[in-house]
């Protein structure tokens, strides 16, 4: 996947997480870490391998660094719907065993994931939209009661800001109305208001929607720049202030 410098930055992140997360919260037998084993899920994975522009540079996608854990996930649970990506993805995962990958829409594909899922099980899901694709009922799937799931989600910037006028288009609102799960979006577009006021607000009112099913611990989102300027706002959001 082609990518600027900063993703190493943002992927970073995640590979500390998934350390800390696959070492820190393996089952004791406790009552409060009796789970039966860890997941993972990536609900835009990708072709696993992401080549820097400029130079180049390959390093490992968000999937590699899943399966290349400190310590491994009891499954892995790999969304990609662009074909290319998902045969590539396939070829680089041949040697794991403890996986599936999804060639479909994450909104069709997390019905599955949650259905079939461990009752038992803890999860960790890794959410890096470009653009609109996962409708936040999805992630409501994810909330339910019975799914003990902790969140990694990114934002890009531009990629939802170069859109807005596009957005203010009337054809758009459903769409909008899917991604944010609330029209309440359409207040924060008001004329006057920069690019980023209205992303901060998008922002405020997605974690605000996540802390209504649930996801009431969300730290203040980690900020990636590049020299010119913010590039992707990445925050965690779990059911358990643990």
């Amino acid at each position: 996947r082609d990518s600027g410098p900063w993703a190493k930055q943002k992927l970073k992140v995640l590979q500390n997480y998934v350390d800390m997360f696959t070492v820190g919260m393996q089952p004791t037998g406790k009552k409060e870490h009796n789970w039966s084993g860890l997941y993972y899920i990536d609900l835009f994975a990708g072709p696993g391998i992401c080549v820097v522009r400029e130079t180049s540079e390959e390093f490992n996608g968000s999937p590699l660094i899943a399966t290349k854990s400190k310590r491994p996930f009891t499954f892995h649970h790999l969304v990609e719907a662009d074909q290319l990506s998902a045969n590539a993805l396939e070829k680089r995962l041949s040697t794991c065993k403890q996986k599936k990958i999804y060639r479909e829409d994450c909104n069709s594909a997390l019905k599955e994931i949650v259905r079939t899922r461990d009752l038992n099980g803890l999860y960790l899901a890794f959410i890096d939209p470009t653009g609109l694709d996962i409708n936040f009922d999805t992630l409501r799937l994810l909330g339910s009661k019975k799914m003990r799931c902790d969140l990694i989600i990114n934002w890009w910037m531009s990629a939802l800001t170069r859109n807005l006028p596009h957005w203010r288009m009337k054809n758009e609102s459903k769409r909008l109305d899917r991604f944010f799960g609330t029209p309440d979006w359409v207040k924060i577009m008001k004329e006057g208001k920069s690019d980023r006021k209205i992303f901060q607000e998008w922002v405020a009112l997605y974690r605000k929607q996540l802390e209504s099913i649930g996801y009431q611990y969300q730290p203040k989102p980690h900020i990636i720049k590049n020299s010119k300027a913010e590039l992707y706002w990445l925050w965690f959001a779990s059911k358990s202030e643990v």
